[in-house]
């Protein structure tokens, strides 16, 4: 009944011996074949435990804890002794009518031509309210090189291993083929060659106007076009506006600017003078320079909005190339602690042209 190392004689002694002690005649037992293995190959080894009367054992019927079941995998090199050192331990688990274990033959572990034996001891069952002790199950056989693509794969996808060299020129020529493929003239509806072109069944694809860099450079060149609006931002200590005034700007780059919004935002602390101070934005333009924005402390008061709608002035100014934007106190300088955030819109009028808050 027992196929690999226990063999009829064993078998029939050991049932025999079972009969005779607990008179249990039902019970049988088979393993799994001790089949060659390739390297990092997966072999299935399994106990079956059955009775010849009602069939496979249930697990609850099957005891591997209480000896315990051990399971010592070892392996022979160029014919030396059987030695379990450096081996990975198998784990076996039970299951109903079986005991068995799914073991890989690590390539780290194990080269070709080693031999493997496992020795399976002390499994315990009950058959028909007898205890009986399964005997020591064996295998053993050798190890083989691996061979098939699938492992081949397996150990290349693990970085044991890499492809071959023509493998890799192989891979490489057919990429370099596919990515050097002129685009056709007429590209097939719905392909990626197709999206390089605006007309259907024609194409008109220019590097120099059409290619992922040449869109990249006009998007970068439309967000600062002439025409284009940004904005910014810069916070102010209400007692820094004083006569002598402080810069809201650097200087502009590129070109000219028109200012086409200004905002003081303040905070929830109103603004205050030893009495009736003026806020006033000016330029530094060669023409132009005088004040184009100004606030009188009446209108500043916490959390005020005071703008082109309110503003005490408000009219606009273009900033010229290389020049910068300020605010200065008249009247008497502010005193009050609070902060306030003050917002210039502009408009270029030169491709590029930019400014930045001091």
């Amino acid at each position: 009944m027992v196929v690999g190392h226990i063999d009829e004689a064993r078998q029939t002694t050991f049932l025999q011996v079972l009969a005779a002690v607990t008179g249990q005649t039902d019970f049988r037992t088979e393993q799994s074949e001790d089949a060659t293995v390739e390297q990092n190959g997966v072999m299935q080894f399994w106990v079956s435990l059955f009775s010849i009367s009602t069939g496979a054992l249930a697990a609850g019927d099957i005891d591997i804890a209480s000896v315990p079941m051990t399971a010592v995998m070892s392996r022979s090199r160029a014919g030396g002794a059987f030695n379990p050192a450096g081996i990975t331990p198998p784990v076996f688990a039970k299951g109903t009518g079986k005991v068995s274990c799914a073991y890989q033959f690590l390539l780290a572990e194990w080269q070709t031509g080693d031999i493997y034996r496992l020795v399976l001891s002390g499994i315990k069952a009950t058959v028909g309210g007898d205890v009986v002790f399964v005997p020591d199950m064996v295998w053993s056989n050798e190890v083989l090189a691996a061979t098939s693509f699938a492992l081949e794969a397996d150990l290349i996808s693990q970085g044991t291993t890499d492809f071959n060299a023509t493998a890799k020129a192989s891979i490489k020529a057919q990429d370099d083929s596919s990515l050097d493929t002129i685009v056709p003239a007429t590209p097939t509806a719905g392909a990626l060659t197709d999206i390089l072109s605006k007309a259907g069944g024609a194409n008109t694809f220019n590097k120099t106007t059409d290619s992922l860099e040449a869109i990249a450079d006009t998007i970068t060149a439309l967000s600062t076009d002439v025409g284009t609006v940004f904005s910014i931002v810069k916070s102010v200590l209400q007692s820094t506006i004083v006569a002598a005034g402080i810069d809201l700007t650097l200087a502009s780059t590129g070109g000219a600017l028109e200012l086409i919004g200004a905002y003081i935002q303040n905070g929830g602390t109103a603004f205050s003078s030893a009495g009736g101070a003026i806020a006033e934005m000016y330029t530094n333009n060669v023409r132009g320079s005088g004040s184009f924005f100004t606030m009188a402390e009446a209108l500043g008061i916490a959390n005020c909005v005071v703008g082109a709608g309110n503003a005490t002035l408000w009219a606009g100014v273009i900033l010229e190339l290389g020049k910068k934007i300020s605010i200065k106190a008249t009247v008497t300088d502010f005193t009050s602690g609070g902060t306030a955030d003050i917002y210039l819109v502009f408009r270029r009028l030169a491709a590029g042209a930019t400014i930045a808050a001091a």
